[in-house]
């Protein structure tokens, strides 16, 4: 028999170490995550197929929990691999790849396919010791026990989650067996793959168990973002009672001593405080009543219509509860956390609040637990909250998360996991006072559809109180029950926290965006029409950047408004909405499609200004680290969520979307449609991404960096004149050139990369936004650009250029000036007649109408080094192509009397190698015909 191996004794050596600071709620987790991130693994499962070697393709992960080797994953992640086997040239081997990158060898030691746990031994070199994680106790962590889990995927970078603990309601399925509660527990992490197979750590860093995934369906990134979800889809906790249960033979006993984890944690405290007085209410007879969920339901999402959860607000033993459930019935049986019943009479049911009353009917002189009352009209957005339900009696269910929004139409808005199960439970803030009754998740009715969400919605308490005034005013109950009491500075102070600040901070500078088309007109009179009349095309979100209204937002929020040319449409409109409720109209100045941003200006009246958002950066982000998610989901306007970094320079393919989205930030926090284009912001209110895709624990957002970026090279670059150059911000204040485009107007002036630009115009440049509003007013006179360049100040002028010019340069070699009738008539005239006739052939005919325009060329830069006979002064007039039908091949002239026909011929028939074209010339008086080469360019 195999010798215990003393955790104490392997873990001694190379134990990861772990910040022991009470920390709050909100706290950035990233410290602990990187420590134990050194002991997480990717388990591989490898076969050989023709030659080659092939890894069996799923999310797996493990995590080391002995210096000397010792690995726990899920069973199914090596169910390729029997016990004693995994080493190279068998069928199947085994190779684990840990935070050095480095591939290591591994065999099977142990398997307990009931628990769905595998034991692995990590092959080492001499005297190489690895970072462990110390499992923790086997007594059961408090309900609402924080902490996060880690996945190692794919082998390279890892993923974070946070979230909150709770005992499963009954037996929970796992895999192909049923297990029971404290063989595993429940969490509300998001429900994604990437974690399965990692540690869930407790915040002093201690291992309560392995994450297992196995129940859900995997989330797919390409699919539509209202793509329909089992609605029962849970993540288990396999707890770490149960993996030294599993291998009590490898890993003994030592260690499975001590106190319950978590209950210092401001979730499992507030839980602790509000818990006895959250009782399950059931409508039915005594025999019908279940006693535990489904093994199927663990977290008791579907209770069924006649059972849920209610909260004992008076000792006398009066229930506020859900209306759902109760519907019409005068009498419920209510069961206490203890499992104490008792029967009880509906005083009065309000459907348009979702609540009801419940007396119970009690012995004389007996007092219930009620909880601790508070106020929903003194909550604050973004502050802490818990969800809390039981509706089986016996099993307190908990998702942790944040106050989304403040009262609107008699709800509040929250930001966790609401289900079912928790309807008519408690809303608690952090001190475990209730503020409101849970009533659904965000989905109801056919919201459903569009799938899972973790944004929930509650009754406010202060609301119920004014539904059953009447009821509350009774002799027999307890002072001050139908009276809001006044939150203290105490209180307050506890509920105060970096995010309620950021909301406060930020609330002038996140828009809520609707976009909108003139409704078609109807093909007869129609006397009830309405002239202008508007029909909402999308939602979504934007951030301010500059008090003179520059706003940005996804190029996907915006697309229904532009036309072909990326212009906005005239009859579509956009309008946008501060927190404060103001209303603004906006323009689509400039898009970036390859880059899903778009940058849009209110319309604000004169002297008016708007609070810009500051901007932070994404770079030093570590995962684990808070970031807040403002915006405007499912059209439900300035909702806050709130998560951690789950990962860093993530490539997406997004279902509707152009292409691959490149070093993309992801959160856990909950990022639904509509979000997209708001806010993405760090602890001290700075703009750190912006947020383009995802659900729940898939949110994914651009680096503020990337913004930057783009803001800086292609959007400002569609704005007013084209002046060839771009800047960003400098370290050290100011801007600073970063991109000299070659043969631009920059260049020509004697720009330079690098040059510091202190003004334009005379007007001082103090960043990127400022050079963008002096080029969005401007025209194409020369330009005045003062620089310091390494010592010397220096002044230069710049002659803009129209953005057609520039295009149509980058796509032919060929810099054109428009020559326009009314002041060039003879000559046009002239080029008109030349080029019907060298068309025709027909030397003295006149063409029916003469052309409007012209082209001058003005310089010539052939691409490649390839030479065309075109010079300077010529016209460029036109150019012939076939058009090939089935049957015939047609040759057409298409004739080039501006700039604008000119580049939608090139952009039609442009390609990467350059699509050669012929073009007509004219030159001293007489029209020839050229080859010039038409390139594809962004």
């Amino acid at each position: 028999m195999t010798s215990p191996i003393r955790l104490s004794r392997c873990l001694a050596p190379l134990a990861v170490s772990f910040l022991s600071l009470t920390l709050t709620a909100q706290e950035s987790l990233a410290g602990q995550v990187d420590s134990a991130a050194k002991a997480l693994a990717h388990v591989s499962v490898l076969f050989r197929a023709r030659n080659d070697v092939v890894r069996v393709e799923r999310p797996s992960s493990g995590f080391v929990i002995s210096a000397d080797g010792l690995l726990v994953t899920n069973e199914h992640l090596v169910d390729e691999i029997p016990v004693g086997g995994g080493a190279p040239g068998a069928e199947y081997w085994l190779q684990v790849t840990l935070s050095d990158g480095r591939p290591r060898s591994a065999t099977l030691l142990a398997r307990d396919e009931r628990l769905d746990l595998a034991l692995l031994k990590v092959e080492l070199a001499a005297n190489e010791l690895l970072s462990a994680l110390e499992l923790g106790p086997d007594a059961t962590p408090a309900p609402g026990a924080e902490g996060f889990t880690l996945g190692r995927p794919r082998g390279g970078q890892f993923f974070a989650l946070a979230g909150v603990l709770s005992m499963p309601s009954g037996p929970a399925n796992l895999r192909s067996a049923v297990v029971e509660p404290g063989e595993v527990f429940v969490t509300d992490l998001a429900k994604l793959d990437d974690v399965n197979g990692g540690p869930f750590v407790a915040r002093n860093g201690r291992v309560l168990g392995i994450v297992n995934t196995v129940q859900r369906t995997p989330h797919d990134p390409r699919a539509k973002e209202d793509e329909a979800k089992d609605p029962l889809q849970y993540v288990l906790v396999t707890s770490a009672r149960s993996i030294r249960s599993a291998f009590r033979e490898q890993l003994g006993t030592s260690g499975s001593e001590g106190a319950a984890l978590g209950t210092g944690d401001i979730t499992a405290k507030a839980v602790a405080k509000a818990g006895p007085s959250i009782v399950s209410v059931w409508v039915g007879s005594q025999e019908e009543r279940p006693v535990q969920s489904a093994p199927a339901d663990p977290t008791a999402e579907a209770p069924g219509k006649q059972l849920g959860s209610g909260v004992i607000i008076d000792p006398a033993g009066l229930v506020l509860t859900s209306s759902d459930f109760v519907g019409a019935e005068k009498e419920v049986v209510v069961r206490l956390l203890d499992g104490r019943d008792f029967r009880g009479e509906v005083l009065k049911a309000a459907p348009g609040t979702r609540v009801a009353l419940v007396q119970l009917a009690l012995p004389a002189d007996m007092k219930l637990p009620a909880i601790e009352l508070g106020s929903s009209d003194g909550a604050l957005a973004g502050e802490a909250v818990t969800v809390v339900g039981n509706p089986y009696g016996g099993t307190l269910t908990v998702s942790a998360g944040v106050l989304a929004a403040t009262e609107r139409d008699g709800r509040v808005r929250v930001g966790a996991w609401v289900h079912d199960g928790h309807k008519g439970g408690a809303l608690l803030d952090s001190t475990g006072r209730l503020i409101g009754v849970p009533a659904a998740d965000i989905f109801e009715g056919q919201e459903r559809k569009r799938g899972e969400s973790y944004l929930g919605v509650a009754v406010p308490i202060d609301r119920a109180r004014e539904a059953f005034a009447a009821e509350f005013a009774g002799e027999t109950r307890a002072a001050g029950l139908a009276k809001a009491p006044e939150a203290s500075e105490t209180n307050l102070a506890q509920r105060r926290d970096k995010v309620t600040a950021v909301v406060e901070k930020t609330r002038d500078s996140l828009l809520n965006i609707e976009v909108y088309a003139e409704a078609p007109k109807t093909g007869g009179f129609d006397p009830f029409a309405t002239a202008g009349e508007l029909r909402m095309l999308g939602q979504g979100s934007g951030a301010v950047i500059d008090a003179s209204g520059l706003a940005i937002t996804n190029w996907h929020v915006v697309q229904d408004t532009l036309a072909a040319d990326g212009t906005q449409r005239e009859d579509h409109k956009v309008q946008v909405t501060l927190p404060n409720g103001k209303r603004h109209g906006a323009r689509v100045l400039a898009t970036s499609r390859d880059d899903d941003l778009a940058l849009i200006q209110l319309e604000l009246a004169e002297g008016e200004s708007v609070v810009p958002v500051p901007l932070g950066a994404s770079k030093p982000l570590r995962r684990g680290d808070v970031v807040i998610a403002i915006g405007n989901p499912y059209g439900k306007a300035n909702t806050v969520t709130v998560g951690i970094v789950a990962a860093k320079d993530q490539d997406a393919n997004i279902s509707g979307r152009l292409h691959v989205y490149e070093n993309m930030l992801q959160t856990d926090a909950a990022i639904n449609p509509g979000n997209s284009g708001g806010a993405m912001l760090d602890p001290e209110g700075r703009l750190v991404g912006i947020n383009s895709a995802g659900r729940s624990g898939a949110g994914l957002a651009i680096p503020v960096e990337r913004v930057r970026e783009v803001f800086g090279q292609k959007l400002l670059a569609t704005m007013g004149a084209f002046v060839g150059f771009a800047i960003e911000d400098h370290p050290e204040g100011g801007t600073v050139v970063t991109v000299v485009d070659e043969h631009g107007p920059a260049a020509r002036a004697g720009l330079l990369k690098g040059d510091r630009v202190l003004a334009v115009d005379m007007k001082p440049v103090r960043s990127p936004v400022d050079f963008g509003n002096l080029l969005l007013g401007r025209g194409l006179d020369p330009m005045r650009v003062d620089v310091v360049r390494g010592e010397m100040t220096q002044s230069m002028l710049l002659e803009p250029l129209q953005h057609d010019v520039w295009r149509i340069f980058r796509q032919t070699g060929l810099e054109l000036k428009e020559v326009d009738y009314a002041s060039e008539s003879a000559l046009v005239r002239d080029a008109s007649i030349a080029l019907h006739r060298a068309y025709t052939g027909l030397t003295d005919s006149v063409p029916t109408q003469l052309m409007a325009g012209a082209l001058r060329v003005a310089t010539v830069t052939p691409r490649d080094g390839v030479s065309y006979d075109v010079r300077p002064g010529d016209l460029v007039l036109g150019a012939t192509w076939t058009d090939r039908t089935i049957d015939t091949e047609l040759v057409r002239l298409a004739r080039f009397e501006g700039l604008r026909t000119l580049r939608d011929f090139i952009d039609a028939r442009a390609t990467k190698k350059g699509e050669p074209a012929e073009l007509w010339i004219l030159r001293d008086g007489k029209i020839h015909s050229t080859t010039v080469p038409l390139f594809w360019v962004r």
